[in-house]
């Protein structure tokens, strides 16, 4: 909705004026009993990024989880309800949304935890993107389902492991992926030994 994406994970917005008449949803879907997230960067304020189900409207109101690095500092909306301010934040800020297995919704900037939703997420989302100003720049740098992550529970401690994926469809099956890097799984150190304590007269 009046933006044009450069590239898979840009969106900039157009046309004159300003207005919550800009923005995007995807069309994959994140559910609430599996989790997911997306992280951003923006270049401009009054941006909202997060998880919106129904009718897409290109306004915040429609976004049931939102957060926006606003000009009058770090936001979040929920159902285009202010939920407060959460101090300041400046451009090469990032910022991420993440829905975990049992529908909590937490807000972060930079790896760190500033909000946490007193709602429950129940249903399927889509991510959505939503832009006030024009000429504004939202990069999505990563953007997780976490439906689609595996986990290994057959692994020997200290042997290195690495994973190639493919995709299958309808019409058949991919080669597989190049191999990623490689992890070596661990425990923490044994407990130590007891201490000996000795009573010296002085």
């Amino acid at each position: 909705l009046n933006v044009t994406i450069p590239n898979s994970n840009t969106l900039t917005s157009i046309t004159t004026g300003t207005g919550w008449t800009h923005g995007a949803r995807t069309n994959e879907t994140i559910s609430s009993t599996t989790g997911g997230e997306v992280e951003f960067t923006a270049n401009q304020d009054w941006t909202m990024v997060g998880f919106g189900k129904g009718t897409f409207n290109g306004s915040y109101t429609g976004v049931d989880y939102a957060l926006s690095p606003a000009s009058s500092g770090l936001k979040v909306y929920e159902n285009g309800v202010g939920m407060g301010t959460f101090g300041t934040w400046t451009l090469g800020d990032t910022f991420k949304v993440t829905m975990d297995a049992g529908g909590l919704v937490k807000y972060w900037k930079n790896g760190t935890v500033f909000y946490t939703s007193a709602t429950t997420a129940t249903g399927d989302y889509s991510t959505d993107v939503v832009m006030y100003h024009i000429n504004t720049t939202v990069n999505v740098s990563s953007m997780k389902n976490y439906a689609n992550t595996y986990t290994d529970s057959a692994v020997a401690l200290g042997t290195g492991y690495s994973y190639q994926v493919n995709a299958n469809n309808s019409v058949g099956l991919t080669s597989l992926s190049g191999a990623s890097n490689s992890v070596i799984p661990s425990t923490p150190p044994s407990t130590p030994t007891a201490p000996v304590a000795t009573f010296v007269n002085n």
